[in-house]
């Protein structure tokens, strides 16, 4: 029966880096990276049942207790977790480019994240609009339709991801490190650094959003959150710095409870400033409004992205066979959740129940069914090298 070994405090950690090694891994750091792909398929099917934002298929709950709650979700969930994603990708970057070389790296990634891109907009984003739009709306599946729905849709990620990346190689290219020639010394994070950045990113976000609200969508790129922009560039470099210091495991407990308190103390305070006003205020333009949820989205994000590493690192630094496939599978299950959530609620789209028991079910079928779809195509041979 797999479970997680006793717990024990942490150790002191070495403050030299040894070797890279390919078979390096950080267990925690998989097991953060399975909830937040789980957290991206919640977030989702709430989307299908509150209000659609762009989303392919849309029911909603209607004003009620339900309705409210999950609109909440939604919000802290948008807050930080694709954020999360971003540090993490990045953390990971220098490491397989140090052991790769440029040209082998840069293949590499460039065929993990342009293959699946390519497959999801021209296969599998078409196939799920127009099957919403045949079963649900009763729009037969025509040419024309097929070349208006070819979008990335949530793979807008790897789009991103792939720009940042690739950048970051140039950079490298032309700016090469110089290593020193003394064991690497690393130094954990401090609460004022941390303080600084979380500040400095909600102003910087403040000031985009006079440009770029909260709901702006750039269509000619098919990018729907530019509006976070700030915090997805500034997460990335963090992780680069990160990986260098190696913050991840020498992230100190106590600023873990700091995160987490300071994203409660923001979101008792400046969440409720950003609500009072006309309704939408809080999206940008320069409002106070918005200057107040642009601070607590950068407190917030900043905050739970330190809680969640140190809880991860201390509880669940650890693997059984399970665990260790759910990790495996998480890029798959990222590339392929839109078409299996929506499918499944098309599935239940005619039945007489309540909107809201429509939503348990989704939610008790669509995790098991997401993560059974990426690990059957992983099976296909060569698959598992793209996911």
């Amino acid at each position: 029966m797999e479970g997680p070994p006793p717990y024990r405090p942490l150790r002191a950690v070495s403050t030299t880096r040894p070797a890279a090694s390919p078979r390096d891994r950080l267990r925690f750091v998989d097991n953060l990276r399975t909830m937040l792909t789980i957290l991206v398929i919640l977030h989702h099917l709430a989307v299908t049942y509150t209000w659609s934002q762009g989303w392919y298929y849309h029911e909603p709950l209607g004003d009620g207790a339900a309705f409210h709650v999950l609109s909440v979700f939604i919000m802290l969930t948008q807050a930080f977790f694709m954020g999360a994603f971003f540090l993490i990708a990045a953390y990971f970057i220098p490491g397989s480019f140090e052991r790769r070389g440029a040209v082998s790296f840069a293949g590499e990634r460039l065929l993990r994240l342009i293959v699946p891109l390519l497959v999801y907009r021209f296969v599998l984003a078409p196939a799920t609009s127009l099957a919403v739009g045949w079963f649900a709306y009763d729009q037969p599946p025509t040419v024309a339709g097929y070349w208006a729905t070819n979008s990335p849709g949530p793979l807008w990620f790897l789009e991103l991801l792939l720009v940042l990346t690739m950048g970051w190689v140039v950079w490298r290219r032309f700016r090469p490190e110089r290593l020193p020639a003394i064991p690497w010394k690393t130094a954990p994070p401090r609460w004022p650094g941390v303080a600084t950045f979380a500040l400095l990113l909600g102003l910087g976000t403040w000031l985009f959003r006079i440009w770029m609200p909260v709901y702006s969508y750039i269509e000619w790129i098919d990018f729907p959150t530019p509006a976070y922009l700030p915090q997805y560039v500034s997460l990335f470099v963090v992780g680069l710095v990160a990986y260098r210091r190696e913050w991840f495991t020498l992230i100190p407990d106590r600023l873990g409870v700091a995160g987490l308190v300071a994203l409660v103390t923001a979101s008792c305070t400046l969440l409720p400033l950003s609500m009072v006003g006309p309704d939408l205020s809080w999206t940008g333009n320069g409002t106070p409004q918005s200057l107040a949820f642009s601070l607590w989205e950068g407190i917030f994000s900043t905050g739970i992205c330190l809680a969640l590493l140190a809880w991860f690192r201390n509880r669940c630094d650890w693997q059984g066979p399970r665990l260790r496939w759910l990790s495996n599978a998480n890029y798959a299950v990222y590339v392929v959740h839109a078409p299996v959530i929506v499918l499944i609620a098309l599935v239940l789209m005619p039945l007489g129940v309540p909107i809201l028991v429509k939503l348990i079910i989704a939610v008790s079928a669509g995790i098991p069914l997401c993560y059974l779809t990426a690990g059957l195509l992983r099976r296909i041979p060569g698959v598992a090298r793209v996911l």
